[in-house]
């Protein structure tokens, strides 16, 4: 029993010593992987974001800023060496299923112009041919332009602007981008990114994004764990079978295949880039550089237009210096001069000339008119003269011949011709063209209410008569007036005397002829011829009213003539 107890405890000893092995050995490798895994990026890597369908906008300007001329200044985070590439925009990396957008703001300041973006191959990239292109747009804006799928699939697309007729709107001038679209491998379908033990990234000239393993992890998906060789801080960069899968990238002031030997001289191991002069020890080195770099490494190019010195122009950075490209109407080496548009005299007739941005105006005399006031001004043309004035030009101007009541230079006043005071005797003077008419009061009349209408007054110009003028008129008239009267008097009477003679002599006549009617009527004894008289019998009356009657006054007692009274048929 006692021998069975002791293998028992010291299987439970070695149990336990078993676990705590495993649990340190855990603990180890996971304390290692914490500590050696912070899982940053490298600075010139570019991660995979998951969350796709985001949006890269690419401004077309050609601020210094805003594009590069070589490997440095295009891919600043990237430990290149330098060499002179074409001027372009800052290229452009985007994983694949992203969108890209193009905006035109080309010099700064919101100075925006109508650009058509084209895709072309390599060599019309390079030389900035347009011949094959591809207009990403249909039509020149400057708003912002969304780019079709289309031109964003896998791999490396090339853009170009260029304006054939504007010098400042050029592929040259760098409007040309480069940009590339990367697909992802780095996960198996169905599995995590990278098996959750690296960073899915990507660099420049990679055409795809692939796993960076953390810590001791190996492997295309970092599915494997190992240990890093390299010595004093080194880096296992890549996989490399001559050193078991790894190469390393040594700290400054240390070399060899493992990082394990300390250099004497820094700058054997160190480059200074662009002509740069290396100084320095086993732990520190100086690289001095030329005019128009700066850095460490002098791997800057020191940006000359920092300092905006074009004044009305474009400013282009080159290797120790720059070169502006000025606006129209403006020349010098800082485009601060101005073009005077009038030192060729361009306005005519004595015209005054005034000078402005890229132009000129022409103040022309009175008379001209025109750009360069050459047109000669035909006054008349205009019909300045009016109310029916005549227009006559003189020299360069006109003048106008006004009709009868009218003046001004125009003919525009209308002449006054009440101003006078013509009406007389309380008239109401009425204004007319070329004239005037009076509105007389009561007794008054004539153009200008010159005539009383009053009997006894004199029929007289009153603006030409004095006071003993106007007594004698007045008695004349008296006189005439009476006159008149008087005659018209006798007149009447003589037209009534005349009337009543003529009734007076007919009277006897007419009481005749009744009388002898009367008394033919009387004799019963004589029949009367009544025989046209239809029926009933007329009476005497009416036979005697509706015959004629023919007889002689002087024989009307004569038998001869008794027949003559009888009536005639009716």
């Amino acid at each position: 029993m006692t021998g069975r107890k002791l293998r028992r405890s010291c299987d439970i000893a070695v149990a336990m010593t078993t676990w705590w092995m495993l649990a340190t050995m855990l603990c180890a490798t996971v304390g290692v992987t914490r500590a050696d895994n912070p899982c940053k990026a490298p600075p010139w890597a570019l991660q995979w974001n998951t969350t796709r369908g985001d949006m890269a906008t690419v401004t077309w300007s050609v601020e210094p800023n805003m594009t590069c001329h070589s490997r440095r200044t295009c891919f600043p985070k990237i430990p290149l060496d330098d060499q002179d590439m074409e001027l372009q925009l800052l290229p452009v990396e985007i994983q694949e299923g992203n969108f890209l957008s193009f905006q035109s703001e080309l010099f700064g300041g919101g100075w925006t112009l109508p650009t058509v973006p084209l895709e072309v191959d390599v060599d019309g990239f390079r030389s900035c041919n347009v011949t094959g292109g591809v207009a990403v747009t249909h039509m020149a804006s400057n708003q912002t332009i969304g780019v079709d799928p289309v031109f964003l699939t896998p791999g490396v697309h090339y853009f170009i602007v260029d304006a054939a007729d504007d010098l400042l709107v050029t592929c040259e001038s760098g409007l040309r981008l480069n940009v590339t679209v990367k697909s992802g491998n780095c996960h198996v379908a169905g599995d995590v990114m990278c098996s959750d033990r690296g960073l899915c990234l990507t660099q420049h000239a990679q055409s795809d994004y692939t796993c960076y393993c953390c810590g001791k992890y190996q492997g295309k998906y970092c599915e494997q764990y190992t240990t890093c060789p390299c010595q004093n801080g080194g880096t296992c960069l890549e996989h490399s079978k001559s050193q078991g899968g790894y190469s390393c990238a040594c700290r400054h002031g240390f070399q060899g295949l493992l990082c394990e030997e300390r250099v004497n001289n820094m700058c054997d191991v160190i480059s200074c880039n662009n002509s740069g002069v290396c100084t320095g020890n086993s732990t520190h080195f100086h690289c001095a550089c030329l005019p128009g770099f700066t850095g460490s490494h002098c791997e800057v190019d020191v940006n000359d237009c920092a300092s905006s010195p074009c004044v009305n122009g474009l400013c282009v950075d080159e290797v120790g210096g720059y070169t502006c490209y000025c606006r129209p109407g403006f020349h010098g080496q800082r485009c601060e001069l101005d073009y005077d548009e009038c030192s060729t005299n361009p306005c005519e007739n004595q015209a005054f000339c005034q000078d402005l941005r890229d132009n000129f105006t022409c103040h022309c005399h009175p008379g001209f008119t025109g750009r360069h006031c050459a047109i000669k001004v035909q006054a008349c043309v205009s019909h300045p003269c009016r109310n029916g004035a005549l227009c006559e030009e003189v020299s360069i101007a006109y003048k106008c011949k006004c009709a009868p009541g009218f003046q001004g230079s125009h003919c525009e006043v209308n002449v006054d011709d009440c101003e006078a005071r013509p009406c007389l005797n309380g008239g109401t003077c009425v204004d007319r063209v070329g004239g005037y008419s009076c509105l007389c009061h009561e007794m008054h009349a004539g153009p200008n209410c010159q005539y009383p209408l009053d009997m006894f007054g004199p029929m007289i110009d009153i603006r030409r008569a004095d006071d003993h003028e106007d007594d004698e008129f007045h008695v004349r008239n008296m006189y005439i007036v009476t006159a008149i009267l008087t005659c018209a008097v006798l007149i009447v009477l003589g037209v009534l005397v005349a009337c009543y003679c003529r009734v007076q002599a007919t009277r006897p006549l007419t009481l005749l002829k009744r009388h002898a009617y009367r008394r033919h009527h009387d004799d019963s004894s004589r029949p009367l011829d009544i025989s046209s008289v239809a029926s009933p019998r007329l009476s005497v009356d009416a036979i005697w009213e509706a015959t004629s009657l023919n007889y002689d006054v002087t024989q009307l007692g004569s038998p001869r003539h008794v027949d003559s009274l009888k009536p005639r048929s009716v």
